[in-house]
């Protein structure tokens, strides 16, 4: 069975799944079906649904018990829409209480021995967690400047809701590249740690590498640990832009937020610029209830 992503654990979601299952046992899928789960639609295809194959994720999310002023909300989600997100990846990336964090520090020890090494599905998502971390870290340098949406010399550029990226020689910026990033069509971007190859066209200069050089100073050891099990350097974009971003209040204490975001971008992102929320341990509704209280 494969799916394209993984959807929230408390929420109703739409998924697309795949399955190899002959044209004569197609009718047993209505079998799958109960009170928790519905198939809406099958369709044939020759290839197995991977990782990462979907272009965006759609959310509908409500947050209840809203503490603050509902003006000052709107502003802040008018903000948003014109200026981006920070694409932080989301907490949920590290898992409770950060044990995925403290997981990677023995990964990445040269004394763990091999015999205590986790499984390769284990190994990957801490890879990623370590990955995520130093990227939030670059992130947060860039916000602390003030240059997190604005090209700095050296910059690697994305192509906005793309995996595209180019690089811009300082003398090349121009009005036409500056409008293209005020429009949130280009976005600047961080770099997700590993073995980086000398020859890599997107491999930050100037100003943009120095940033990221002074952070990944601090963590010596989770670097070098990733370029030694063998991680290849990527980017990611340092902000995200929320397609379609819509909301409407239920009186003044209700707020509902419809939105769409890239593979990859985090929905409590979003939220984490709007409010501090915090979820209820013991609500008996379907769906998570999101208390809001503005920041």
């Amino acid at each position: 069975v494969g799916y394209a992503g993984m959807k929230d654990r408390r929420a109703n979601t739409t998924q697309w799944f795949s399955a190899r299952i002959p044209v004569e046992s197609e009718a047993k899928l209505a079998d799958l079906e109960n009170s928790e789960l519905t198939v809406l639609e099958t369709q044939r295809n020759e290839r197995k649904l991977k990782i990462g194959s979907h272009k965006s994720n759609h959310f509908s999310l409500r947050l209840r018990e809203v503490e603050g002023n509902p003006e000052q909300l709107d502003e802040k989600l008018r903000w948003l829409q014109q200026f981006g997100v920070p694409n932080y990846f989301g907490k949920q990336r590290f898992g409770r209480d950060l044990s995925n964090l403290q997981q990677v520090q023995a990964l990445m020890s040269e004394s763990d021995s091999a015999n205590k090494k986790p499984g390769r599905q284990k190994r990957g998502m801490l890879y990623s967690a370590a990955r995520a971390y130093l990227f939030n870290q670059i992130l947060s340098q860039r916000l602390m400047q003030g240059n997190w949406n604005q090209y700095v010399a050296g910059d690697v550029l994305n192509l906005n809701g793309t995996q595209r990226f180019f690089a811009v020689e300082s003398s090349g910026w121009d009005a036409e590249l500056q409008q293209r990033l005020d429009e949130l069509d280009i976005h600047p971007s961080g770099l997700l740690c590993g073995q980086r190859d000398e020859s890599d066209r997107y491999a930050t200069q100037a100003i943009a590498a120095d940033i990221e050089d002074a952070v990944l100073a601090h963590f010596p050891d989770l670097v070098g640990g990733l370029e030694r099990h063998g991680l290849r350097a990527g980017r990611r974009s340092l902000r995200f832009k929320p397609e379609g971003l819509n909301w409407q209040w239920h009186g003044e204490a209700e707020l509902e937020l419809q939105f769409s975001l890239p593979r990859g971008a985090y929905a409590t992102s979003l939220l984490r610029e709007l409010c501090q929320f915090r979820e209820q341990a013991n609500s008996n509704t379907e769906t998570p209830q999101q208390e809001c209280s503005q920041k």
